[in-house]
């Protein structure tokens, strides 16, 4: 095998009278090997695309922002240069991208094509999107840095080009009016990673008025994040509530909002009047976050409403085609704000050519598919264990594990793809596995899961044919290497991210589950149902999956830019794009397709950001009472082992008396500490939450460091002096608290206050509930303690304290990190 590496740089002028710059593009190296007796190209950062039967080239997808009142008309080039690769190269022929249920057929290459000696492709760079992103206008161009002459078998690299964007004059468009300060940051990192001209942001893009972010000052009002869910189900928006509540404290506002009301809304179906609801939450609340919470299709429907709990829409990845296969439903449709998704009306929404879909995402979306306050509260539990404690084991972050079927299906990771992890990664790979190993795998709870094979919505094929070894959402009967379930799986406290390619994994609404026996299964519970919502304290807390069809191609490299842009950690301070609905939307963002776009989807919370690291715990001292009727400065203090820690979110939040009374944001300095201003006019207790997301960590040199997010208390009483304040500070009932709920070193600190003499009982149990030990029994006069009891002896994991006096209880749950 002869190997050959290049390395290319293009060099990109944009110029027009009063609009011109020059940027420079670094491309990657490029090498050759033979397959099938052809030369096939080697290219980590590029993508091989090409007609069917055409020489296979690679192309690079770059995003470019022009002012807000243009638009690209056409590119021309004005310079260009090559150089002949030395050798002579027979390139691969082009294979098309197939379903993965499809055996790709062999296209040998095109006579004609490969006759000619005219230089292929004979483009160099063209627009191939334009669009609008949160008020900023984008123009997306295809970048081929390799040219071809067939017939005497001549590469030629690129090595720099000058072109020109021909703009004319367009309407302003459409963008948020008001956003919170905080929340803005999202949008501010997002084009910061994605814009290759980003020192032209400032000159083209314009934010929204900022606020101070902060919960509505009204109920049933949208949030930065909105929970919309059905309020026709009894106890749904109640079991939501403690996730939303989670949110606000960490300091990004949150609600739940009845889809009743959402629905008031006008359009031609429910579909419509949802996304016309969150088009303006977006544009008029600063809405950037909505988890549409509820399955979209199931039976029987309860008398007198739709058989969905959360309305969904259909994409149309053909035009005119309406196929089942080629509708798949789309969360696409309520993530893009400007798109115009039936724009020839008739009722096929975003078709590839007959309609205008904008394929930048200004609200990013992700869906749970609950149909009861029960299968909420399994996936609510799970995603608070997973963002406020991580892991039973926290190394588990820095591992991940891969499940894919070379031997029976082809179905393998990309080599550049396992390549965007950091470095730190340990990788797990289970090829061709019985479902038993597969089930055994899931089970060791690594960060990230990726399964790359055959599926359908109640499968995973961890072999295909013949012998179509299979994982079911659900398996009573006997597990074996054939057959396995994922209600078996056991993986308490080690929950995870799932990546899947598969077919038909996420297809929530309908009933047909495929063409092979055991396949047509009437169930609710698809694979992503299985993983996120159906059963309580297993699997995972989000499912990325396709709603149709995998493709062979399409969607590894779908699965590849997710990468890129989830693990980027270089550059400017807002360098990637950390979350998981964020780095889904801007994935598609770099795919010339219009069937995976719509196909795979988010199933989680869309502003969760996974963990990918073995995170750190952060030391925060603050002042433990303040008083009542007093303007007092506030200073938190966030330190690690290492020293102060700057870049820490901090919020206060007061809300047990008056709604909100006391809700601000800051961030820490240089120092590690951020002051306050505040005000408590009632007594109670405020919450001292500490979070440190990605986007805000400041470097230029790789950085993948996480911190378990700290939420502390102080108590805010009645300072009058003297005995009466003495007789005042007497606890009102019994209370328990913990300084902090996550135990990293031998001693926990608590406090616990006892409303009259009483005889007291501190028991510490296990998560199954069985008595470890009894820290106090004695009897207690009244007043507020604080206590510290050594752990030394207990191994990680989740337990329980429970205060009791006389016939009051108070339970906490206690996790220990080691």
């Amino acid at each position: 095998m002869r190997r050959v590496t290049y390395l290319l740089t293009i060099i990109l002028l944009i110029a027009l009278p009063g609009f011109a710059f020059r940027l420079q593009h670094y491309g990657n190296q490029f090498s050759f090997y033979t397959r099938l007796g052809f030369h096939k190209i080697r290219a980590p950062d590029f993508f091989l695309r090409g007609i069917p039967g055409h020489p296979e080239l690679p192309v690079k997808y770059l995003h470019y922002i022009i002012p807000p009142n243009m638009k690209a008309d056409s590119i021309s080039i004005t310079i260009k240069q090559m150089s002949q690769i030395w050798g002579s190269y027979y390139l691969y022929p082009a294979q098309p991208d197939v379903p993965l249920c499809s055996i790709p057929p062999w296209v040998p290459p095109d006579s004609i094509i490969y006759n000619s000696d005219s230089l292929y492709p004979n483009k160099f760079v063209e627009i191939v999107n334009c669009g609008i992103f949160d008020g900023a206008r984008l123009v997306t161009i295809a970048v081929y840095p390799l040219q071809y002459r067939p017939r005497s078998r001549r590469v030629f690299l690129v090595s720099n080009i000058t072109f020109e964007f021909r703009l004319s004059p367009d309407n302003i468009p459409r963008r948020a009016q008001i956003r919170g300060i905080n929340a803005q940051r999202t949008y501010d990192a997002i084009l910061s990673a994605v814009v290759e001209n980003d020192e032209e942001i400032p000159l083209y893009y314009q934010s929204p008025t900022l606020v101070p972010d902060a919960p509505p000052p009204q109920p049933l009002t949208p949030a930065t994040y909105t929970i919309i869910t059905n309020d026709a189900i009894s106890g749904m928006m109640e079991a939501f509530q403690p996730f939303a509540d989670w949110l606000t404290d960490k300091g990004i506002p949150a609600v739940v909002y009845p889809l009743s009301l959402a629905l008031n809304f006008p359009g031609e179906d429910d579909a419509e009047k949802l996304r016309n609801f969150i088009i303006d939450a977006y544009t008029n609340y600063g809405t950037v976050w909505v988890l549409l919470g509820g399955d979209g299709f199931f039976l029987p429907a309860p008398p007198g409403l739709p058989s969905y709990i959360v309305p969904f829409r259909k994409g149309w990845a053909r035009d005119d085609c309406d196929q089942d296969t080629f509708t798949p439903p789309s969360d696409l449709y309520f993530s893009d704000m400007n798109g115009k998704w039936d724009y020839d009306g008739d009722r096929r929404y975003g078709e590839p050519t007959h309609d205008r879909v904008d394929i930048y995402p200004e609200v990013f979306v992700g869906r749970i598919l609950t149909r009861n306050p029960a299968e909420t509260q399994n996936w609510v539990e799970k995603i608070l264990d997973y963002e406020r404690y991580g892991s039973s084991d926290l190394s588990l972050f820095r591992q991940t594990t891969w499940i894919y079927d070379s031997l029976r299906s082809n179905l393998y990771p990309w080599p550049q793809t396992r390549a965007r992890f950091p470095n730190y990664f340990t990788h797990y790979n289970f090829d061709a596995v019985g479902a038993n190993i597969a089930v055994r795998a899931l089970n060791c709870g690594t960060g990230l899961y990726q399964i790359y094979c055959h599926g359908s919505s109640t499968v995973i094929a961890t072999r295909g044919r013949p012998e179509w070894w299979k994982v079911h959402s659900f398996w009573d009967e006997y597990r074996n290497e054939q057959h396995d379930g994922l209600n078996w799986l056991d993986n308490f406290w080690r929950y995870y991210v799932v990546y899947s390619i598969g077919c038909y994994n996420a297809a929530y609404d309908d009933f047909r589950f495929g063409n092979n026996p055991g396949d047509n299964i009437i169930t609710d519970t698809t694979i992503a149902d299985a993983f996120t919502d159906s059963y309580a304290g297993k699997g995972a807390v989000a499912f990325l999956g396709n709603t149709r069809y995998g493709y062979y191609d399409a969607s590894r490299y779908l699965h590849d830019m997710f990468c890129q842009l989830l693990f980027a950690s270089t550059g400017s301070p807002q360098a990637g794009v950390y979350s998981l609905g964020a780095a889904e939307g801007w994935s598609k963002a770099y795919y010339n397709g219009s069937y995976v776009r719509h196909s795979h989807n988010l199933f989680g919370s869309p502003e969760n950001e996974p963990w990918i690291n073995k995170p750190g715990t952060l030391i925060v001292e603050h002042p433990t009472y303040i008083p009542v009727g007093q303007t007092v400065q506030f200073t938190v203090r966030v330190s690690t082992e290492n020293g102060p820690l700057p870049s820490v979110r901090v919020c206060l939040h007061k809300n047990d008396v008056l709604p909100h009374e006391i809700y601000e944001i800051g961030w820490t300095d240089e120092s590690g500490q951020v002051t306050f201003e505040v005000f408590a006019s009632t007594e109670g207790v405020l919450k001292v939450t500490c979070f440190r997301p990605r986007a805000v960590q400041e470097q230029v040199v790789p950085n993948y460091d996480q911190y378990l997010p700290s939420q502390t208390i102080c108590r805010v009483g009645i300072d009058v002096g003297g005995e009466q304040a003495e007789k005042s500070e007497l606890p009102k009932e019994l209370s328990l608290t913990l300084h902090s709920s996550i135990s990293a070193s031998n001693n926990l600190k608590l406090s616990y206050g006892i409303p009259k003499d009483s005889r007291i009982k501190l028991v510490l149990y296990d998560r199954l509930g069985r008595l470890l030990t009894i820290l106090k029994d004695e009897k207690t006069k009244a007043g507020n303690y604080t206590d510290v009891f050594n752990l030394n002896r207990l191994s990680y994991g989740i337990y329980w304290l429970v205060l009791k006096s006389s016939n009051e209880t108070r339970t906490k749950k206690l996790v220990i990190v080691r």
